[in-house]
């Protein structure tokens, strides 16, 4: 499960094991037995959002295939993304994200970064764009 304070719409998650993009956030929407909905593209009416509640998203872990279907491009090291000012580097071990705001070195990101959506709420937050995802 994912807390919905750490989703973004345009965030992509995996519903029922498949990736899927965020369209909209409630975290006022509750059952008994849930609390928190997101809504998603639905699969037999093209155009159209179906809710899902939050407790049956789960994150997208990066690894290095999920960081190359980002625009990351593999190197001798691990696989990378340069941007306009800054980079990350992840050594492909799939949990450590680097990142530099310079040409000297890269330093670990302060707050371990594991998940898609967390990457792409990090991306968003330097470039304000957001990150392509090609599942």
């Amino acid at each position: 499960m994912i807390p919905t304070n750490e989703l973004r719409i345009k965030n992509w998650v995996l519903c029922d094991g498949k990736p899927v993009q965020v369209q909209g956030i409630d975290p006022h929407r509750t059952s008994e037995r849930h609390r928190g909905a997101i809504d998603i593209p639905d699969d037999i009416l093209e155009g159209n959002t179906v809710g899902k509640w939050i407790d049956k998203i789960h994150p997208i872990p990066l690894t290095p295939d999920v960081l190359e279907k980002c625009g990351f491009e593999k190197t001798s090291y691990g696989v990378e993304l340069i941007h306009e000012r800054w980079a990350f580097f992840a050594d492909g071990k799939g949990a450590r994200l680097y990142f530099s705001a310079s040409d000297d070195e890269y330093h670990r990101a302060s707050k371990i970064i594991e998940c898609l959506h967390q990457l792409q709420n990090l991306f968003f937050s330097l470039s304000g764009k957001e990150l392509e995802y090609n599942p």
